[in-house]
């Protein structure tokens, strides 16, 4: 506070010397005088007003919330759109977990033949090979492939069924 008897003084000194230099009429020197009275009281005599802050809301997280979805999604695409090594391992061990309930190890070069007839050729040259990453288009097919394989109880109880054929969608009846 004891600041703004300082620049109060101050400011209707400049003030009165500009006044006298350029000519201005009293009046309007009176009027500058009040003006940045009133603009240093305001900067100075005035205690700083804090932004009030949104209460913090802390969430249990759960597996599979939104965020997390979006994380994953967002964690497969590199800039220059194609398929991340971090999204890539991911879908492989998806894949090995999915091959394994069939008793196909996707790493083990005996097993290649099966691991292609559930795969397809494709998608198990997308999950073997290493090289430049694939593009989201091919990805989305590799993962469409891994969701057609029927679970293994499925084919145990249905032999008949080859697992490479995708499930086709039961017409409604109206």
């Amino acid at each position: 506070m004891k600041a703004l008897w300082w620049y109060l003084p101050l400011e209707a000194l400049v003030i009165l010397l500009a006044q006298q230099a350029m000519g201005f009429a009293p009046a309007h020197a009176l009027l500058a005088i009040t003006a940045a009275a009133a603009v240093t009281v305001m900067l100075v005599a005035l205690p700083d007003i804090q932004e009030p802050r949104w209460p913090r809301e802390s969430s249990d997280r759960r597996d599979g919330a939104r965020d997390q979805v979006t994380a994953l999604s967002w964690a497969f695409m590199t800039r220059d759109e194609s398929v991340s090594t971090r999204g890539l391992h991911a879908v492989r061990k998806a894949a090995t977990a999915r091959l394994a309930l069939h008793g196909v190890d996707l790493a083990d070069p005996a097993h290649a033949r099966a691991a292609r007839e559930l795969l397809g050729q494709g998608a198990y040259a997308l999950l073997t090979t290493y090289g430049p990453p694939p593009s989201m288009a091919q990805l989305g097919r590799c993962i469409d492939r891994l969701t057609a394989i029927e679970p293994a109880a499925l084919m145990a109880a249905a032999p008949h069924v080859s697992p490479a054929t995708p499930r086709q969608p039961s017409p409604r009846i109206p």
